[in-house]
């Protein structure tokens, strides 16, 4: 039935791009808490942070203090959105309010590491930029273990690729990890080779959920690449991000959410 409605939409003329959301459409999650996923990630990293800061520290506190710097890192940056806003104001201008807020996953470490070591030492010292690596590294590898492919996509998507040479395929997400972090993700997945490229919201300051991502992609091309988003096909497992926003924006959409997740979720 997919395959069907993507092969006739195709088959119109009209789409010379397929996007793609990632979480919960070409990669499926096991449904647990997210709390309960950063409670164990924290658990595994505990050791780097016995290494570098204090070995005090808990993992409940690693825990904790990732949500804490989260929320103060968006309420910073809305702070700076809205004062910048106010300022075009006050000099007379429109202002530029077409951001969604978002931390990726390196500014969020950063700020955790910082945070920890005023809290145990009561200053910042300069760390091996290999400490945050290898946080990095351990949040990746734990998104890996969570995560199985969807093999039917991905072989749908495969033989789009086959039955039309010149089809572009990219990945949207909206997601703090980089669309670098997810390449990898994919890569593992041996799933990397359908895509052409891909964005992730929190690099570009544009959400699917907002509509923002897709104009930010017709206006800015994806990857260096141009793209119109009015001969675009979309698919993903959200009603409201991937297809009510997408089809606002101009795109053709197509609601996908894979029945076995739909029974556990």
């Amino acid at each position: 039935m997919l395959e069907k409605k993507m092969r006739n939409r195709i088959d119109s003329g009209d789409i010379l791009t397929v996007t793609v959301d990632v979480f919960d459409t070409i990669l499926l999650r096991k449904a647990w808490p997210e709390g309960l996923q950063f409670l164990e990630v924290a658990d595994v990293m505990l050791p780097l942070f016995h290494k570098y800061i204090n070995s005090s520290i808990t993992a409940y506190e690693i825990y904790s203090w990732r949500e804490y710097v989260r929320k103060e890192l968006l309420s910073a940056k809305s702070q700076t959105i809205w004062q910048e806003a106010q300022n075009s104001v006050d000099d007379g201008q429109v202002p530029d309010v077409t951001v969604d807020v978002d931390v990726t996953l390196e500014e969020w470490f950063r700020a955790l590491i910082t945070s920890l070591q005023i809290k145990y030492t009561g200053k910042t010292a300069k760390l091996p930029d290999s400490f945050l690596q290898q946080l990095i590294a351990i949040e990746l590898e734990h998104e890996i273990k969570r995560l199985k492919p969807n093999k039917q996509l991905i072989s749908l998507l495969r033989s789009l690729r086959l039955s039309y040479p010149s089809l572009r395929i990219f990945f949207l997400s909206d997601m703090y990890l980089s669309a670098s972090h997810i390449k990898k993700l994919l890569e593992r997945y041996g799933a990397l080779d359908i895509f052409d490229g891909g964005i992730a919201s929190a690099e570009v300051g544009a959400a699917k959920f907002s509509g923002r991502l897709f104009h930010y992609i017709h206006k800015n091309g994806i990857d260096d690449q141009p793209f119109s988003i009015y001969q675009n096909l979309h698919l993903g497992d959200s009603h409201h991000s991937d297809v009510i926003m997408s089809s606002i924006a101009g795109a053709q959409a197509i609601h996908y959410h894979h029945i076995r997740f739909r029974r556990l979720r």
